[in-house]
This record gives structure tokens, sequence and C-alpha cells, in this order.
């Protein structure tokens, strides 16, 4: 590798610094599916690393969306199916009625992914900057996209 940290430390010590962010950060933001993204994060790294300028911030991005996605994902496959609506206590807390939170799921299910990846990165304490990093737009579109999804899920509610 050619980068300065490269020329400073030799390609071993470089490569052991950045699987070192790679764990830190999905320890962060995967939890118990750490490891896993952290390693899937650094394949792609050596596979790009001839098009990737500065590493460390590349690494700590795509640790961050694909953390996101994993979680995404396992949150939709155990909780959204065509069929079902998501599970009532896993979408508002647990100061919230039964029905509320039955409503809440049902009218969840009816939202694109997007929305739902929004709304539930929203309600998990992201910023609106770091869900820009995440989803590669504008801190504004993320505002107006996150706005949309509340409104629509207001009205789902309401209906």
């Amino acid at each position: 590798m050619s980068t300065p940290v490269a020329a400073a430390l030799g390609p071993q010590e470089e490569l052991e610094q950045l699987w070192r962010t790679a764990r830190a950060q999905a320890a962060r933001f995967a939890g118990q599916e750490a490891d896993d993204v952290a390693q899937e994060a650094m394949i792609r790294f050596l596979r790009l690393r001839a098009t990737v300028e500065r590493a460390r911030p590349w690494l700590r991005v795509v640790v961050r969306r694909m953390a996101v996605k994993a979680a995404s994902s396992r949150w939709e496959e155990a909780h959204l199916t065509r069929d079902q609506p998501a599970a009532p206590e896993r979408v508002a807390g647990p100061g919230v009625n039964a029905d509320l939170r039955l409503d809440i799921g049902r009218a969840m299910a009816h939202l694109r992914a997007q929305e739902r990846w929004l709304l539930q990165s929203s309600a998990m304490g992201y910023s609106m900057r770091e869900l820009a990093d995440l989803a590669g737009v504008t801190t504004a579109a993320i505002k107006v996209r996150l706005f949309r999804a509340r409104a629509k899920l207001r009205v789902l509610l309401e209906s």
C-alpha cells in the first residue's frame, strides 16, 4: 500500500491498525455482529484498497453502513412479514398501551423499508449527520425524508 501510514509503519502494521479501527467501530454500532461486520468491511477494503485514498475514514463509514444494514435486515426478518404486523413490544416503549403498540406495528408494516429504517435509526439515537453519512445524502435530505416518514406514519395511525 502506498499511503503515508503504510510508509511510516509498514503494510502489516497499517492493516493491524485498520483492523482495530474497524473492530472498534463495529463494536460501537453492530453489537453481537461486530466481528462479522468488521471482517466484511476489511474484506471490502482489501478488494478496493487501490481506489481508497483515505483508508481509516472510508473504513469507518463502511462499517457504520454495514452495521445499520445488518440491524435493519435483522429487525425486518424478526418483526416484519407481509402477513403480520411488527411485534408491538419492539415498536414502542413499555409505557405505551398494548393497543397503541399494535397500531404502531401495523402502521410501520405499511411503510417502505427506507422509511422504517429512518424512523428506527432516529429512534435509536442516530444524529441527522450520521444518518446522512450512512445514506449517502445531505443532512437536509434526511430531514425532509424523516419529516415525510413521520407524516406518513401519523396518517396511517389516524386512519
